[in-house]
């Protein structure tokens, strides 16, 4: 009886330590999601500026700008999922790369007055994009494999906790160039 409830105590403890241990890392991966999400609205409220300062130049991608609206109307909807912000975002970022790569054939567009001043704001959020993903991805991937491991699986069963979706980067946007190389290729 006195070996059973010492297993048992001690069970007891390496559990609570082990639950201590998984609540840090869920907090460190929902920090890491408030991040990134921090980032894709400010994003998101880039779209509007970027869109009236481009939309009388590049009447011929009017349909990009229109689906770049779209996308962050949808993308800040409360009825969107942190899985669903995230292909949203992956998808508004090809879609910005596309109307930063049309502007090049809009001279009189990059010499306009508060073109310089977007341009750097568009450099700087690809920036903290790219960094803002990093550190989210390896959040969550330490979370996920925490609660996907014994005995944090159980654990998780337990509490509830749940998977996270990771920031997918297609091939396709990993061979894209970055806006800084978009933007400076003609400078």
């Amino acid at each position: 009886m006195g070996t059973a409830l010492l297993i048992a105590s001690l069970l007891a403890i390496f559990s609570a330590d082990y639950y201590k241990k998984l609540l840090r890392i869920k907090r460190a991966a929902d920090h890491a999601t408030e991040c990134i999400n921090a980032v894709i609205e400010r994003r998101y409220d880039m779209i509007p500026k970027l869109v009236n300062a481009v939309k009388s130049y590049m009447t011929y991608e009017n349909d990009v700008l229109n689906k770049l609206m779209t996308m962050r109307t949808k993308g800040l909807s409360d009825n969107t999922s942190e899985a669903e912000t995230l292909i949203i975002n992956s998808r508004i970022t090809c879609a910005f790369k596309h109307t930063l790569t049309a502007m090049e054939s809009y001279p009189e567009l990059i010499e306009q007055d508060n073109f310089p001043s977007l341009r750097e704001r568009c450099i700087d959020m690809d920036d903290y994009i790219l960094a803002s993903g990093r550190f989210y991805n390896n959040a969550v991937i330490a979370y996920n494999h925490h609660i996907k491991s014994f005995p944090g699986n159980l654990i998780a069963l337990l509490t509830g906790y749940k998977s996270k979706p990771l920031l997918d980067v297609t091939e396709e946007e990993t061979r894209t160039t970055t806006v800084r190389v978009l933007f400076y290729h003609q400078l």
